[in-house]
């Protein structure tokens, strides 16, 4: 399937293993150049290798998107290495806690961190230049809990927020 996207940049947050690797796969056979971020080096470079095969530009970038520093690293080595985002696909997603009664305030925090605010620091970071360009595509990767009851009460909300988020942005920003 040709999407129009070749030649075009992108990052993908958790982009070493599962639906990060497999979204950084996909947007390789379509020709894009991918960015893509992790806790660990030995999968990055793995994933970054099977990236390369198909002919485009690839970088792993060592970061835990939680950490507020990461977004601004994983955004500023892409843009070093390709001149510009034009995709971002903000993938990563963990859980911290359980019930409402065992989760406590700082495993809420910890799961919003890495659910919801990650991905926020590089929306932040990236739409004044997609539009100044007047191009570029977000996805935000959510979960099923953020719509249903499963997994833990950190992670259902934080999930629900982001696609809150998701939301408003697509309004705001069309």
């Amino acid at each position: 399937m040709d999407l129009e996207i070749m030649g075009k940049n992108a990052i993908v947050t958790g982009g070493s293993r599962g639906l990060g690797k497999t979204s950084a796969l996909a947007l390789a056979r379509e020709g894009v150049n991918v960015a893509i971020c992790g806790r660990t080096e030995s999968t990055l470079s793995s994933t970054v290798s099977e990236l390369k095969a198909f002919g485009i530009q690839a970088i792993g970038v060592l970061a835990d998107i939680s950490d507020p520093n990461s977004a601004h690293t994983v955004y500023e080595e892409t843009v070093k290495q390709f001149g510009q985002v034009d995709i971002l696909v903000n993938n990563v997603g963990g859980r911290r806690g359980t019930t409402l009664k065992e989760t406590s305030e700082e495993q809420f925090k910890a799961s919003f961190e890495i659910n919801l605010f990650g991905a926020l620091r590089l929306m932040w970071i990236a739409i004044p230049a997609m539009k100044v360009r007047k191009w570029g595509r977000i996805i935000n990767i959510s979960s099923i809990w953020g719509r249903e009851h499963g997994g833990s009460i950190d992670y259902m909300s934080a999930k629900a927020a982001l696609i809150a988020a998701t939301k408003f942005a697509a309004l705001e920003l069309v």
